[in-house]
């Protein structure tokens, strides 16, 4: 059983950030106070209409509470951080829900090595000599056996900045970069401030993000935990019965 690191998640991931995931209206009554109508499951009141606090200052990443009685009654208690509001959500334990978090927001797996910032090659990268990408894990990719299969992701990255300079310098066209979904990511996580590149396997379906480091920090690339990387060939979705003309197109975002 794989550990995880409860705190590390409540530092990484805040409520607003689950707030946000689920897409639940709410609306401000303070600088850092949100309320609304519960969005919790459990919460059966007709009379109930805002019974819904998030305090995003309070605690390590917000605190939330639901005053209606149908709420605690389930529950046992009136409201928690983020691990309890996607255990509640989600109806799971808060184990299931911090590897859910963990997944959604891409958060490092417990014990990843994070090596210290180097110099970005431009000279490299410019000549089309791009370095080896680095693996979040290897072991994981030797081990990838004909069986194993890399699982579709539950998420998509939101807020992703496809106008970033970056993404401009490398050439490409705001048509490759649409058809890609190629950008900057601004969110918390492991791909925090890195190109986001999306991989999908052969039949269409969101497998992972490929992370690009863009200011010399180390791993030049990214890839989620668990994920194997010799079992995908990126774009081979789109080039599946269609015109080879798209493999030029790879060559320009790999």
């Amino acid at each position: 059983m794989d550990w995880v690191s409860f705190e590390e998640i409540k530092k990484t991931v805040t409520l607003q950030m689950a707030i946000d995931h689920y897409r639940i209206p709410l609306r401000r009554v303070g600088p850092d106070t949100l309320r609304g109508k519960c969005p919790l499951p459990t919460h059966n009141s007709k009379t109930s209409t805002e019974s819904f606090t998030a305090t995003l200052s309070k605690g390590v990443g917000g605190a939330w509470a639901c005053q209606s009685q149908s709420c605690i009654k389930s529950r046992g208690r009136i409201g928690g951080n983020v691990l309890d509001f996607v255990a509640a959500m989600e109806n799971c334990s808060v184990r299931d829900a911090a590897i859910k978090l963990q997944m959604w927001f891409l958060v490092p797996a417990a014990g990843e090595a994070h090596r210290p910032a180097g110099k970005e090659p431009h000279a490299d990268i410019s000549a089309g000599k791009e370095p080896e990408p680095t693996l979040v894990s290897k072991k994981n990719d030797e081990e990838a056996g004909e069986s194993e299969s890399n699982k579709p992701l539950s998420f998509t990255l939101q807020k992703i900045d496809y106008g970033h300079a970056y993404v401009k310098e490398r050439g490409l066209t705001d048509e490759i970069i649409q058809m890609f979904g190629v950008g900057v990511f601004p969110g918390k996580g492991s791909m925090e401030g890195r190109c986001v590149i999306p991989i999908h396997n052969m039949n269409g379906e969101l497998v992972a993000y490929a992370g690009r480091a863009i200011d010399g920090t180390e791993p030049r690339y990214k890839f989620p935990a668990g994920f194997h990387k010799s079992l995908e060939l990126f774009n081979l979705h789109r080039v599946k019965g269609s015109c080879p003309s798209y493999w030029w197109k790879v060559s320009l975002i790999a």
